[in-house]
């Protein structure tokens, strides 16, 4: 049994290790995604934004909920203490999920390209965007011309598809 509970505090400890650091790129990760959006926003004042992130954070949000209510339930002493910690480092986790798909399903677009994630993308400068099935949904992956990929979700994918396509039809135009 002695072997059990020291093996129970090293996965707990590591759980909560990952989670403080998961917390702690999350947030800068999206400190410096805010602060790059606010400098695109200004310097193109006519920009639309896409905002598919609404469905993905309310299911992680609803995880995080219902594994703290869990936890909350389920409350325990001893060596079953380490599980609920467990749980609520899986439930901390869920929320930095949440944040995360904050940035990922948004994308805004400018005159000549797009803001995904925290960098602008010129139109001029895709190569080519190309479909690739994920390992359980599709998912796509834009490839700009300085041999950089940008992994995006399928539908922001097919968003900035439409728009590059509807730019060049723009310059041919002119």
């Amino acid at each position: 049994m002695e072997g059990n509970s020291i093996i129970s505090i090293i996965v707990t400890i590591l759980f909560i290790g990952i989670s403080l650091f998961t917390i702690y790129e999350t947030a800068r990760r999206f400190q410096r995604y805010q602060k790059t959006l606010q400098e695109f926003q200004s310097a193109h004042s006519n920009h639309e934004d896409i905002d598919l992130s609404l469905w993905p954070m309310v299911g992680m949000i609803v995880l995080a909920v219902l594994i703290f209510i869990v936890c909350g339930v389920t409350l325990t002493t001893g060596i079953e203490a380490s599980y609920t910690v467990i749980y609520v480092c899986l439930g901390i986790l869920f929320l930095a999920l949440a944040v995360d798909n904050r940035i990922r399903y948004r994308c805004s677009f400018a005159k000549d390209g797009f803001f995904y994630e925290d960098t602008f993308y010129r139109f001029k400068a895709l190569r080519d965007i190309q479909f690739k099935d994920g390992l359980f949904k599709k998912s796509y992956l834009v490839i700009s011309a300085g041999s950089q990929e940008i992994p995006c979700t399928y539908k922001i994918g097919k968003i900035i598809q439409e728009k590059q396509i509807q730019w060049k039809k723009e310059k041919k135009r002119k």
